[in-house]
């Protein structure tokens, strides 16, 4: 179904590294561009070191805010660095993983169709190592796992008696630094335990 997302069959899935790689290299010529920018204006050129950049495009990555609705997006180097990472992704058939959540979430959001062809194929739903999902995930798994669509957040789902199946140990997160949220993993419990 990528093609209903704007992506052939052949992407490629760009590892960490390489991710960080093309965002720095677009930082540069953003930088340039704003530099050049502030001169001419006269205005004071605001530095955004690129690991302060990266870490806020992350976070407005995970929260699911797509380009266009960021607040104060004109004025925003980092708003520009989501934009042109998003083009040149697309431009190359690109994704990396945190796009591959991005993009499942979307296509299934946006069709109830295809939602539903997944609930129907995937009878039944296991999650090894619970403790380290992030929002983004929970939320997918919580989706293709309901009894009926129309909730619009995971927390109100209602789960398909016996479809989710969840293991984890809280005492054994150790991937907070990639969104992970043991929080989540409570909250979760509580709702199949209900």
């Amino acid at each position: 179904h990528g093609h209903l997302i704007g992506f052939y069959s052949d992407f490629r899935i760009l590892e960490e590294k390489e991710m960080k790689q093309t965002m720095r290299a677009l930082w540069k010529i953003i930088e340039q561009a704003f530099e050049t920018n502030a001169k001419q204006d006269g205005k004071p050129l605001f530095k955004v070191k690129f690991k302060n950049a990266f870490q806020k495009l992350q976070d407005w990555r995970t929260e699911g805010k797509e380009p266009w609705v960021v607040e104060n997006a004109k004025a925003d180097p980092v708003h520009q660095l989501y934009v042109d990472y998003r083009e040149h992704c697309k431009e190359h058939n690109q994704v990396d993983f945190l796009d591959l959540l991005l993009h499942t979430k979307r296509l299934l959001y946006q069709n109830p169709t295809i939602l539903q062809q997944c609930r129907e194929q995937w009878t039944h739903v296991l999650v090894d190592e619970f403790q380290d999902t992030d929002p983004l995930q929970t939320e997918i798994v919580f989706f293709l796992s309901a009894e009926e669509s129309g909730a619009g957040k995971w927390e109100d789902v209602r789960v398909k008696k016996g479809k989710l199946f969840i293991v984890g140990d809280p005492k054994q997160s150790i991937y907070r630094f990639r969104r992970a949220d043991i929080e989540i993993y409570s909250q979760a419990k509580k709702r199949l335990l209900k």
